[in-house]
């Protein structure tokens, strides 16, 4: 049970990037799939949005790699590594406490 919760968990959350200004009040409808944004050779940015997690961003990534979804056999590796380049910058310290607005770099997988 715990890893098919894992997977529904995963394949639940929405990840999003809004170029909406001003907007204070969100419905979950208003999130769509994650999107990339290269900022050097090295790896992307993602922009957090409320709701995210840095497994879901782990696991979105490395599916829009692959034509099949990853086991989370595959993603742990790529979430510490997520974890390992990100934790220094967040705002909290803490990489289960993300921020909306942070920026997660994404190392090459």
């Amino acid at each position: 049970m715990g890893r098919s919760l894992l997977i529904s968990v995963g394949w639940l959350a929405l990840v999003a990037i809004s170029s909406v200004v001003g907007a204070t009040e969100r419905s979950e409808n208003d999130y769509l799939p994650i999107e990339l944004a290269p900022v050097s050779p090295e790896g992307e940015v993602v922009i957090v949005e409320k709701g995210d997690h840095l497994w879901s961003i782990a696991e979105t990534s490395l599916g829009r790699q692959r034509s099949e979804s990853p086991d989370p056999a595959e993603i742990r590796p790529y979430w510490v590594a997520i974890i390992d380049e990100n934790t220094h910058r967040l705002r909290s310290g803490d990489p289960d406490l993300i921020y909306p607005g942070e920026k997660i770099t994404l190392p090459a997988p």
